[in-house]
């Protein structure tokens, strides 16, 4: 076995001058080309070549070779594009993002303790001004993959030029020169994330995306987005308050934050937000539609059938305004039937009683009609109250009609 041994180390001593004779000649050749200007990509192929060996991975001529053959390159791509030639958008891009990758290595490298143990890089000044320059293409290039489609591609641009910043290479660049932009990238990133259904990736630089305030509102929506896919209610409704307070009219965060806050029976604190909202805007259809279904619930129905009226005058079409002036009715029909199974009372009371909780059916059902040919998918919410008012209004051809359609939605559930 120790005979085996000293065979295979002494084959390895007589192969050692070979292998560092044909090494220099790779790195000679490859500079040669990179001087002419001339197969730059075999000059690349070469150096990744050698770097694949454990052997000369650690060997900084290679290193310096390669990203010199890189930045040969991007020169010459970005020249064709100044100029206008035929040249591939992708490619400068690509050519950036692997210059990047190939000068961190390097500074890796570069950055190792010497003899005495301390760091003196060399070239990172040299290389971190050069890239510092070529930096704005990583952002670039996320906005090109981005309006491509290619979500996964963009948000590796918009990660490494973001990354970039807490890099060694770039230590001695002032934070000013470095997030210049910074809030775009992660914004782009952030969209990225959304698209691909990652909320992670949504919410890695969002502290960075909140600087970009010109798109806040969209920021903030695809955060609420990110904690609702995570599960995270907290921080979801914690989202949704934020941007109702900041942006009280954007679509988004209005509707939901009042949806959870019925959805848990909290109507005073839903009626509070919708105080809030209509202080701002009075006039805004959404804010007023969300105070009419609030007071429908605390059961203010006087209220309610006055506010729905009122935005039934300003616009017949309003689907949401009829059903609430409906339920309005009915549900104190509803109640009023309650009470009276509840209280003791005489026959002509009673009666009288009896006559207006059939005038409230009577009042409520032209607004829930009117709702069920304005929302005739709704089935569910106007086939329960016409249920309801049809038979005690004893109107035997409509209750038939609503009983079977009724029936038929119950199939379809199924």
């Amino acid at each position: 076995m120790k005979k085996r041994y000293k065979i295979v180390v002494w084959l390895m001593m007589l192969m050692l001058p070979q292998l560092m004779t044909a090494q220099k000649k790779q790195i000679s050749q490859a500079r040669d080309q990179i001087k002419e200007g001339k197969n730059l990509d075999k000059a690349e192929s070469a150096m990744r070549k050698l770097l694949k060996d454990s052997a000369h991975r650690e060997n900084i001529k290679v290193w310096l070779v390669l990203t010199d053959a890189m930045k040969a390159q991007y020169a010459q791509a970005n020249e064709k594009m100044y100029l206008k030639q035929k040249q591939d958008t992708a490619t400068l891009f690509q050519l950036t993002n692997r210059l990047f990758t190939d000068v961190f290595g390097l500074d890796s490298l570069d950055a190792r303790p010497n003899k005495r143990g301390r760091v003196v890089p060399v070239y990172r000044e040299r290389n971190a001004t050069y890239l510092k320059t070529i930096r704005p293409n990583l952002y670039l290039g996320g906005v090109y993959y981005l309006k491509q489609g290619n979500y996964e591609e963009a948000a590796n641009f918009f990660n490494r030029y973001i990354d970039c910043a807490r890099q060694p290479l770039f230590s001695h660049i002032h934070a000013d020169e470095m997030h210049k932009l910074m809030p775009q990238a992660a914004y782009g990133y952030m969209i990225c994330g959304n698209r691909l259904s990652r909320p992670g990736l949504v919410l890695k630089y969002s502290d960075y995306a909140r600087q970009d305030t010109a798109r806040l509102e969209y920021v903030l929506q695809y955060m609420a987005e990110a904690y609702e896919q995570l599960g995270d209610t907290a921080n979801y409704v914690n989202i949704l308050r934020q941007g109702v307070e900041q942006y009280p009219a954007f679509p988004y965060f209005f509707p939901r934050l009042i949806a959870y806050e019925q959805h848990h029976g909290n109507e005073s604190e839903a009626e509070k937000i919708a105080d809030r909202a209509l202080a701002t805007d009075s006039t805004n259809v959404i804010f007023r539609l969300a105070k009419s279904s609030i007071l429908l619930n605390l059961g203010r129905y006087d209220e309610c059938m006055a506010l729905s009226n009122k935005l039934i005058a300003e616009n017949d079409s309003l689907a949401d305004a009829w059903y609430y002036a409906g339920l309005s009715y009915f549900n104190h029909a509803i109640l009023k039937e309650k009470q009276l199974m509840m209280e003791q009372k005489t026959k002509g009371q009673r009666n009288k009683e009896k006559k207006n909780i059939m005038t409230l059916y009577e009042k409520s059902r032209p607004y829930l009609e009117t709702y069920r040919r304005l929302a005739p998918d709704k089935v569910r919410k106007w086939s329960a109250p016409l249920y309801t008012i049809y038979f005690n209004l004893n109107m035997g051809k409509e209750f038939d009609e609503i009983d079977k359609i009724r029936n038929e939605h119950r199939k379809n559930l199924r």
